[in-house]
């Protein structure tokens, strides 16, 4: 985005029109002209591809599952753990990310794309094969769990999790599936999406106003007390710490709503809010708050992450007002 990139959140494909020269996409946010189609929808990109008749592949939706530990168990596990799972289709890993959390257990099992339910089962042997690789895991040390799919496509024929091609039925459509590596495959997918669009013709040339330089927002928990002093000397919102349990400050949430958060999620996303143990119980509201306050709505409109996911349905006295009201016209 900083280079340029339009980017277009919470915007549904309604409909592709394909054309000699262009595509007609349209979307829930307004229509647009493309010349390529790149197909990332996920879990959902063979029914994408239909649109224009190039799902010329079979999709097996298997779902993960994932168990979130907290950050004090930082430094427990060093690397990827894993070991060959003891019956098919079940895996069993323990992975540490960068921030300091462990993630454990994956149980994967053919599922309805669209369900990413956890059960009480799945977290069960989810953590009874974490225990098999690091005992020292205990229940009380989980914070989350969440699923996900990996699309796998034509399973008949072997696992092909990682497939990026131009439609074989449609010019210009480029279908792409990720799996086990997700965020980690992503750079190579991307270049090998520039190299199937060059040998199809399209003129790529380097941008000579191109930043390779991102800068980050300042992480407060890391910075050193003379670091922290400067930074609130040039903005006081960096000394109001809304997330105590990451330590994540007003400055930090206000700058990721400038850079595209309009959602809690994508303020979790990008500076952590709500990632730690409590889960958002106490900084979830003020970040409400700040979110409404920055994209100039009513705090019952934020949402967790966009579509109809408000966690708030009106305000409290406003709605004792209203029963009172419906009370006394009843009599």
């Amino acid at each position: 985005m900083h280079n340029g990139v339009h980017l277009e959140l919470g915007t549904e494909v309604l409909s592709i029109r394909p054309g000699h020269r262009w595509f007609e996409v349209r979307t829930t946010e307004g229509d647009f002209r493309a010349r390529y189609v790149i197909n990332a929808a996920g879990e959902w990109v063979d029914k994408v591809a239909a649109m224009v008749g190039a799902d010329d592949f079979v999709l097996f939706p298997v779902k993960g599952y994932v168990g979130v530990l907290d950050r004090r168990l930082e430094g427990l596990v060093n690397g990827l753990v894993s070991v060959l799972p003891e019956r098919p289709g079940e895996m069993n890993v323990i992975v540490p990310t960068v921030e300091g959390n462990l993630l454990f257990g994956i149980q994967l099992q053919i599922n309805r794309r669209g369900d990413h339910s956890t059960t009480a089962h799945m977290a069960r042997a989810a953590l009874e094969n974490a225990r098999k690789l690091v005992p020292e895991i205990s229940e009380k040390d989980v914070i989350n769990e969440f699923c996900g799919f990996l699309m796998l496509r034509n399973f008949e024929i072997g696992w092909h999790e990682c497939e990026v091609g131009m439609s074989g039925r449609v010019p210009r459509f480029i279908n792409m599936t990720i799996g086990y590596p997700g965020v980690s495959a992503s750079p190579g997918a991307a270049a090998e999406v520039v190299e199937i669009l060059q040998k199809d013709g399209l003129r790529l040339e380097p941008n000579p106003k191109f930043d390779p330089r991102r800068k980050g927002i300042p992480d407060f928990s890391r910075l050193s007390e003379g670091e922290r002093k400067e930074l609130i000397g040039k903005d006081p919102r960096y000394g109001h710490v809304v997330c105590r349990c990451e330590t994540v400050t007003e400055g930090e949430i206000v700058e990721a709503i400038r850079r595209g958060a309009n959602t809690l999620d994508g303020v979790k996303h990008r500076v952590r809010a709500g990632m730690g143990r409590c889960q958002g119980g106490f900084c979830g509201p003020r970040v409400t708050r700040i979110l409404a306050r920055e994209l100039g709505i009513p705090e019952t409109a934020v949402t967790k992450k966009g579509g109809d996911s408000t966690h708030l349905c009106c305000r409290v006295k406003e709605n004792l007002l209203e029963e009172r009201e419906e009370e006394r016209k009843s009599g």
